[in-house]
């Protein structure tokens, strides 16, 4: 079982390092991947609203499933052009990246992920407020493709997408807490709690509180 220490994504493209060590050092015991902390709690604010349908008012709508998908990919052997034959960054050993297609048309502008403790089996989210699940495929420890890969727009409490129920769609950045995914919006300054154990990434979200300082 292969234990990372940090996964980058970016638009459509996903890197994965493990802890490293030189010839000189010794090699360090494996650590647990840091615990994310819940957001601090506050006073609770009134988080702004898309103007809805007098029809659309107390109603709950029922979510389409989540969608499978297919992506491509293609591996890149280094971290960093300049350095192609170096697959060490400070202290970090590269394993591996995949620029990552799709016909999709929701596929793309990839800003967050996290990865259970194997390495394998990962959540994603767009800057347009759309869910990716499924799983790496490795060789020899590097990562080659992603495999039973399923999409899911970011939905709302009653059940509508995010994007049309609040206009929300510039989800940024991923915590989970337990079973408890935390997500960011850029431009509106919102953090929603989506209940993974309620349904995976076709959980409804619902808006916390945040300081007005952050706002």
């Amino acid at each position: 079982m292969m234990r990372w220490r940090l996964a980058i994504v970016a638009a459509g493209a996903v890197a994965l390092f493990s802890a490293g060590v030189s010839a000189q050092a010794p090699q360090p015991a494996p650590s647990a991947p840091p615990q994310q902390s819940k957001p601090p709690a506050a006073k609770p604010t009134k988080a702004p609203e898309a103007k809805a349908d007098k029809a659309d008012k107390g109603k709950s709508f029922t979510p389409a499933p989540a969608q499978p998908i297919v992506v491509q990919s293609r591996m890149l052997e280094s971290f960093s052009a300049r350095e192609a034959v170096s697959r060490r960054v400070g202290q970090l050993q590269f394993r591996g990246a995949l620029v990552l297609t799709s016909t999709a048309k929701e596929f793309g502008g990839l800003s967050a992920i996290r990865l259970d403790p194997s390495g394998e089996r990962f959540v994603m989210l767009s800057d347009r407020g759309t869910w990716f699940s499924g799983r790496i495929v490795y060789r020899d420890r590097a990562p080659v493709g992603l495999a039973d890969v399923q999409m899911a727009p970011m939905l709302n409490g009653d059940g509508r997408t995010l994007v049309a129920a609040r206009r929300w769609y510039d989800s940024e950045s991923l915590a989970f807490d337990g079973s408890a995914a935390y997500v960011g919006f850029e431009r509106v300054h919102q953090i929603v709690r989506f209940d993974f154990a309620a349904g995976g990434i076709q959980s409804r979200g619902t808006p916390i509180a945040v300081p007005p300082s952050w706002k």
